[in-house]
């Protein structure tokens, strides 16, 4: 079943709606390792909540010596033109005002990453880390509401080969300056004296 929910888990340890402004944007990833181990973290209290996120790709932003901005790159899985994040969900706290109903709210989960990745998101508070991206046997299994820890935790740490993924630099998208050359956001773009990636 296919739901809208909003990205940026709002726990029940928010009281107001100013540490919903102060925290939420601290609630959109999930890193892996506190899922299971952490008994402390919210994320381990949700694991049985688990979802998928329905994606055809993602943008990762790469710093390069020379370059005043970070370079953006589109990602996605080879031969998968739409394929799924692995995320816990959560029911808002707030009822919403008008209807009286909890919204719905999830975070993607995240791990260290492999070699293109580490390459790419090298820059940055989150540096060194990527979606927990699974084939799609895996994608399906982390669904089945019967999984212990030690099967769960097996899906968070495996590590997709850097074969698997697609990627290429593309325009600015994070502002509406359109490209030089008329083309899809998501297109490639050449950046001059761009280097390449070490693979």
């Amino acid at each position: 079943m296919v739901k809208p929910f909003e990205w940026g888990v709002i726990p029940d340890y928010f009281r107001t709606v100013e540490d919903v402004k102060k925290g939420r944007s601290f609630m959109c990833n999930a890193q892996s390792e506190k899922v299971v181990n952490d008994h402390r973290s919210f994320w381990r209290r949700i694991r049985q909540n688990r979802c998928l996120i329905p994606v055809t790709g993602i943008y990762e932003h790469r710093g390069v010596a020379g370059f005043k901005n970070k370079i953006p790159y589109h990602i996605q899985l080879r031969e998968r033109p739409v394929f799924c994040l692995p995320g816990l969900f959560h029911h808002s706290p707030f009822p919403e005002v008008e209807t009286g109903e909890m919204t719905g709210t999830f975070t993607i989960i995240t791990r260290s990453a492999n070699n293109v990745m580490k390459q790419i998101h090298n820059d940055g508070p989150n540096t060194g880390r990527m979606p927990l991206f699974l084939p799609q046997a895996l994608e399906l299994q982390w669904l089945q509401p019967d999984l212990n820890d030690e099967q769960i935790q097996a899906m968070l740490d495996y590590q997709l080969p850097d074969a698997a993924l697609e990627y290429y630099p593309v325009y600015t998208i994070r502002s509406r300056k359109p490209r030089p050359d008329d083309l899809d956001k998501t297109a490639p773009y050449t950046w001059q004296n761009l280097p390449e990636l070490a693979v």
